[in-house]
């Protein structure tokens, strides 16, 4: 276990000081039904916001599975699909900029865990399992009490 603290500690350290780059259009949340996407084909658009939290919960669990096992391609696959979840319309459950900004770092860690996962960086991909599960808290926080978190 203090191996895994070491490691955790030195990576985030070198994580947290990392210039943080915009995001390219794609990963900005549209919060619209992207035709042709094939995200929620086959979903009912006028289902609840729940929904897409179950199904990021089923991801979540998935995720940190196949990252125990070393399933770096399940890993992969999964994460993108979280990330992806982001541009459904049921997303946004509101309309502020702390909201937006929650998402957009949510689709970020995602979208970090599902590169490192894709190139087979263990520690790189248990980091952003850490900060993936770290904007989930974070973002069902201020849904609940509006406040910003410090």
């Amino acid at each position: 276990m203090k191996w895994f603290a070491a490691t955790v500690g030195v990576a985030l350290g070198s994580f947290v000081f990392q210039p943080v780059e915009p995001l390219s259009p794609p990963l900005a949340p549209s919060w619209g039904a992207i035709p042709g996407d094939g995200g929620d084909e086959g979903e009912d658009d006028d289902a609840p916001a729940g929904s897409l939290m179950e199904q990021k919960l089923e991801l979540a669990k998935g995720l940190l599975t196949k990252l125990a096992k070393d399933d770096f391609a399940g890993a992969a696959s999964d994460a993108a699909a979280m990330a992806a979840l982001t541009r459904d319309r049921r997303w946004k459950v509101r309309d502020t900029p702390e909201y937006l900004s929650r998402s957009v770092e949510f689709e970020r860690a995602a979208t970090a865990l599902a590169g490192a996962a894709g190139e087979r960086n263990a520690d790189g991909a248990a980091l952003a399992w850490v900060q993936v599960n770290l904007q989930c808290l974070e973002c069902h926080r201020h849904v609940r009490t509006g406040k910003r978190e410090k």
